[in-house]
């Protein structure tokens, strides 16, 4: 049976829909990027979602992509620095990392050890692998959430669901950010709702105040957004906590 580990997660289960929202840590800077996510979540963005800084971004989009290469860094493995983030953040925070640079020096394990996170978000991450991970970070109360696709089948989402409290599920293949037409998700949700305490999360190429409410009124239990909000940071950190206010009322209407 799918469980919580994180006391923070569990509570995001007594909310009838969700909104995470995206950041790389140290982006713009790293000073700018504490008061940032401090703000969003004082705006109403139920999880933060901290990309951890990759060297090879390589299932993100061009404007993804391009905020890593800015970020510096040494921020990785700067506990110090992550220790400020959890400080500045009440809320659930997901850390969004590949595996590769993760794993490098056991950082994910510092990161929980430190009880900095409240669960990991790893593209790319085999079962075996994920399902070892889960494993040995549940008596740190740190939870893994699975990325599931269209390419699924009914099958695997069933195998994957029976132990998995938080899906993000991808709206389409591909890199995030893509301007891509979002595939039927029907019989993944159906499925989806014969299992209690299972949350989805719909994820890449939301935009908009209007696709939120489509999705969430299509089913989902939530939310997340992280091209867009960059995009948003990158004209001005006005332009983002506006864009972030909008979004969370959009999700508590």
């Amino acid at each position: 049976m799918s469980v919580a580990y994180s006391d923070r997660n569990k509570k995001l289960l007594e909310k009838s829909s969700v909104f995470m929202g995206y950041l790389p840590a140290g982006y713009p800077d790293r000073q700018k990027f504490i008061s940032l996510l401090e703000s969003c979540c004082k705006l109403g963005m139920d999880i933060a979602e901290v990309g951890f800084p990759a060297k090879d971004p390589f299932a993100d989009g061009e404007v993804i992509r391009r905020a890593h290469k800015a970020i510096d860094y040494s921020v990785t493995a700067d506990m110090d620095y992550w220790r400020a983030i959890r400080a500045c953040c009440p809320n659930p925070l997901w850390v969004m990392g590949y595996l590769s640079d993760l794993t490098e020096g056991g950082v994910y394990r510092k990161l929980a050890d430190e009880g900095v996170v409240d669960a990991f978000v790893i593209p790319g991450c085999d079962d075996d692998t994920f399902a070892k991970m889960r494993d040995e970070l549940a008596p740190c109360k740190v939870d893994m959430v699975r990325l599931v696709s269209p390419r699924d089948d009914a099958e695997k989402l069933r195998k994957y669901f029976k132990y998995d409290t938080f899906i993000y599920y991808q709206l389409f293949n591909g890199p995030t950010g893509s301007n891509q037409a979002t595939e039927d998700y029907t019989q993944m949700l159906s499925i989806a709702k014969e299992y209690d305490n299972l949350r989805v999360l719909a994820g890449f190429g939301v935009n908009t105040p209007m696709q939120v409410r489509q999705l969430l009124d299509g089913g989902f239990d939530g939310i997340t957004i992280g091209t867009a909000m960059v995009k948003k940071l990158n004209i001005s950190e006005k332009n983002l906590l506006d864009f972030v206010e909008e979004i969370a009322n959009e999700t508590r209407s």
